[in-house]
């Protein structure tokens, strides 16, 4: 007969044990009960945050995920959320912040870097949004609208039409509803020089989906007089013109229309109507000047003319007409200095069309972003030559020319600071190949 431990009394255990026993599970009930109510706050929380951010209220969400993080501040789930709050209200700083909270807490990487890529895009960094953007891009298996429109405007920025075209296509045929990515295709065919029908076909392709972009609607009516139809895009100026009585855009399309049609008496009231609307239109202008030249009155036109160059002094085509109507009033001397200047920014004009040429060809060549930016810098487009500029240095840091570029830019300004640091890069950059001969 086996002994038993001593002190362990024989047969049923004992009701001391069983009070203990009890007292355990009474403690643990307790603990987990405990536990729900505190993490109840929470739980209620994150359902609403996500049903309201699902559902567009911003800031219903972020009243939910403020309380959420109050409850459980290391919830990864949470600040992921919010960071795409901080998206929708386009604060992209704040969501960046978030989304680095969230993936140091555990959140998912692929989802991260998205909301990441997405928002370095929208804070113009380029250069390091595109490789998230384009990995989210590759890795999705459905509807990615906010990573495609984000990617597509990368590329559009940068002239890689090339690389933007696919990820239209992609983005129309995953989102059949949405009418943007056929807009931003517009952009593409206008660039790569398509035919009129090519670009009418996208604007109706838009308009099927939403027939309220009124954007697209005057596109069409002007994308139908460029290829001659001009009843039909009468009739579109004409249904645009009695929603918005006030559009100058729409007054002279029609304008051009009658003019086209002979009508010089129709062309004169819509264009006139336009001029007041909007009395610095240098095109509106001009066409009046064309109309007042065919009615044989050359004060009229050059009136126009001068009016038209004193707005938009780079139109060498302007300078030129006037150039004719002075040689006609009998003006010479005035009219051989028009044609000095008009050759002299025709020149410009076609170094603008070779540049846009190579940067089609190139769209990632520092050295061709930077002739795009001098040249802008020299010829009165000075902040769009600054943002080519500063992302050509960004993503080439090494391109000694752009650097010194910007040097002299921020010296002329008096920002010491920036000067010396884009001197420092360029010193330690390289120079541009010699061109060949």
């Amino acid at each position: 007969m086996s002994e038993r431990p001593p002190n362990r009394p024989a047969g049923p255990r004992a009701p001391g044990w069983r009070h203990a026993a009890g007292a355990l599970a009474l403690i643990s009930l307790l603990s987990a009960v405990g536990w729900l109510c505190l993490g109840l706050p929470a739980f209620m929380e994150a359902r609403a945050a996500r049903a309201a951010l699902a559902a567009g209220r911003l800031d219903d969400a972020t009243t939910r995920i403020d309380r959420w993080l109050r409850a459980r501040p290391g919830d990864a789930e949470a600040w992921f959320l919010k960071a795409r709050v901080d998206l929708g209200r386009a604060d992209a700083g704040e969501a960046l912040r978030a989304i680095s909270r969230a993936r140091s807490l555990g959140y998912p990487d692929g989802p991260t870097r998205q909301i990441e890529g997405i928002a370095l895009a929208r804070s113009g960094q380029a250069a390091a949004a595109e490789p998230l953007l384009r990995q989210a891009m590759d890795a999705s298996t459905g509807p990615n609208p906010e990573v495609a429109r984000e990617l597509a405007r990368i590329y559009l920025n940068s002239y890689r039409i090339e690389a933007a075209t696919p990820v239209l296509s992609r983005w129309a045929r995953e989102a059949p509803d949405d009418p943007t990515p056929h807009l931003w295709q517009v952009e593409v065919d206008r660039r790569s020089l398509a035919s009129p029908q090519v670009i009418i076909d996208r604007y109706r392709e838009a308009l099927a989906r939403d027939p309220g972009l009124e954007e697209a609607r005057l596109g069409l009516a002007d994308a139908l007089r460029s290829d001659h139809r001009l009843a039909e895009a009468r009739e579109v100026y004409e249904a645009y013109l009695r929603r918005h009585p006030e559009s100058p855009a729409a007054l002279l399309g029609l304008g051009l229309i009658a003019a086209e049609q002979g009508d010089d008496d129709e062309a004169a009231d819509h264009l006139r109507k336009a001029a007041g609307l909007d009395p610095d239109d240098p095109q509106v202008l001009a066409e009046l000047a064309a109309v007042a030249l065919r009615r044989g009155d050359l004060e009229g036109a050059l009136a126009s003319l001068d009016e038209a160059i004193r707005r938009c002094p780079q139109d060498f085509e302007l300078l030129y007409r006037r150039g004719l109507v002075l040689d006609r009033l009998g003006r010479p001397d005035q009219a051989a200095r028009d044609r000095v200047l008009a050759d002299r920014l025709r020149a410009d004009q076609d170094r603008i069309k070779e540049l846009r040429d190579r940067l089609v060809r190139s769209p990632l060549d520092p050295q061709v972003r930077f002739e795009v930016a001098s040249w802008m810098m020299a010829n009165g487009h000075e902040e769009e030559g600054l943002r080519w500029a500063e992302q050509t240095a960004r993503d080439r840091p090494d391109h000694a020319p752009t650097c010194r570029l910007l040097a002299d830019y921020f010296d002329r300004r008096g920002q010491a600071d920036l000067g010396n640091f884009y001197r420092f890069l360029a010193r330690s950059g390289t120079e541009p190949d010699p061109p060949r001969p």
